[in-house]
């Protein structure tokens, strides 16, 4: 190869790889805010802007009409307490200073502190819902002009309110979400945009809809569907019935057919998705559960982690039955892989063995104790987060171990989600991308727009990663072609 051609390539590779590398764009990891505890509002003539305690949400505004299927979220230092256009600009009041952009650079510039403004404080008066006679929805009840008694019985209090100019009326609260009034019909309806919670355990993809869990107070919103055609969410509410599990939060979900199966920490429940209601889980005769940490449905058998070991539920007569011996116990997830039911937990991995589960013990020898989670992956294999590391374990005996002190910095993995090239990792440092091929991982940090936070919960649906943090769900739009991450 003479030297010419020798540089060219050269020069195409160096170029390419730079091309790749710029594939990055701030918009590709998106926020989910949940409106559940709103701060303040805005209304402009091109937007609706939502403030929240970590951010903000800013949807397009078409003359009386918000589109709720589109928008942008983006941080702003310290905690958000009020939200003001003035001239051409946009200014935030938090916690850490006054902030100001011009609203057509928004995206592009991060918000400046400066020194004053001429903000005021609300005029809640001037738009007011309950000043203008303003009927909320069943089990809302107003207690004065400024509170409102929820169906959990708990007060809870309008943070802010805006009109559009025209027939609405926005307003926020501070654990009830946003609503919006028409002054015409005199009724307000709750805004159901994102999770109905920022703490979320558990994500479930059922073909093109995403269930998400987590929240604490289920009596208002056990879980959100969230239908990825449309762009809209639903909030599920729980109930005080022995059709429920007493308090959530919900740690995972299983369907079969309409039957959506819950796991909670103080047991199980069963939502029907076809009448919209829920119903008992177990029929007579089962033994008691009061714990399920994961749940996953295999031939009309559904496979419960829990605490006190591992079950079983045969749904077509719904008998639950433990399938463990009484020293098995804190069973953490459950999973179908390498052809089999596996369960992990502090003392290691399980599989199913006729009726009944036994410790799984590859030919190579004892797999770990102190294993956090259990995925199927592509490839006929097993995907192990131990305290030591990652292990993968095919099906025909070979293992693959992948250090924690060598590839992850040492950080206790959550999760793991498996594609045929990445493994994504979620621990208590925040999100790493694994290539398999080079076997090489990198840190998704803040210089390419993640949290470097903890991150416990992943699910791959289509072109996005969702993720789940300590200051909420993520979603990361990770197919981009030609996209590097060494």
């Amino acid at each position: 190869m003479n030297k010419s051609l020798t540089a060219f390539l050269v020069i195409l590779v160096l170029f390419s790889t730079a091309i790749a590398r710029r594939l990055w764009e701030p918009t590709d990891v998106q926020p989910i805010y949940s409106l559940r505890s709103a701060t303040a509002l805005e209304i402009t003539d091109r937007y609706f802007y939502i403030a929240l305690s970590n951010g903000i949400l800013r949807f397009y505004r078409f003359e009386d009409n918000i589109d709720f299927t589109e928008f942008v979220s983006f941080p702003v230092p310290g905690e958000i307490l009020r939200i003001q256009e003035l001239s051409d600009s946009i200014f935030v009041r938090t916690t850490e200073g006054i902030f100001a952009r011009r609203e057509m650079d928004i995206l592009d510039i991060p918000f400046v502190p400066i020194d004053s403004t001429r903000r005021l404080p609300p005029a809640l008066d001037l738009c007011n819902p309950y000043n203008f006679g303003i009927s909320l929805p069943y089990s809302f009840f107003w207690e004065t002009k400024d509170t409102i008694i929820g169906p959990d019985m708990t007060r809870y209090f309008v943070t802010d309110c805006v009109s559009d100019g025209s027939y609405y009326i926005y307003f926020a609260t501070d654990g009830l979400g946003v609503f919006r009034a028409d002054r015409r019909i005199k009724i307000a309806e709750p805004l159901f945009y994102g999770p109905c919670c920022d703490d979320i355990n558990a994500i479930y993809a059922i073909g093109d809809t995403l269930l998400f869990g987590g929240c604490s107070d289920i009596v208002y919103c056990a879980f959100s569907i969230y239908d990825t055609n449309n762009s809209l969410y639903k909030w599920i509410p729980g109930e005080y019935s022995v059709a429920f599990p007493d308090f959530g939060p919900i740690l995972d979900f299983a369907l079969h057919g309409e039957d959506l199966y819950i796991a909670t920490p103080f047991g199980l429940g069963l939502y029907d998705l076809a009448k919209n209601i829920w119903r008992r889980p177990t029929g007579r005769g089962s033994v008691p559960i009061s714990n399920a940490n994961a749940i996953i449905i295999h031939n009309d058998t559904l496979y419960v982690a829990s605490n006190d070991g591992i079950y079983s539920m045969d749904l077509n007569n719904r008998i639950l039955a433990r399938r463990t011996d009484a020293g098995v116990s804190n069973i953490v997830d459950i999973a179908y892989a390498i052809n089999n039911i596996i369960a992990v937990g502090d003392y290691g991995a399980y599989s199913k063995e006729d009726t009944t589960f036994a410790p799984l013990r590859p030919p190579d020898g004892h797999l770990d104790n102190f294993v956090y989670s259990v995925t199927a992956g592509p490839k006929s294999e097993a995907v192990f987060a131990t305290r030591h590391g990652i292990v993968i374990l095919h099906e025909s005996g070979k293992r693959e171990f992948y250090s924690t002190g060598i590839y992850f910095e040492g950080a206790r993995i959550n999760d793991i989600a498996v594609s045929h090239k990445y493994l994504w990792v979620a621990t208590d440092t925040g999100l790493f991308v694994f290539d398999r091929i080079y076997r090489k991982s990198t840190k998704l940090d803040e210089e390419l727009f993640f949290p470097e936070t903890p991150v416990y919960k992943l699910l791959i649906h289509e072109d996005y990663l969702w993720f789940a943090t300590d200051i909420g769900l993520y979603r990361f739009f990770w197919n981009e072609t030609g996209r590097i991450y060494r």
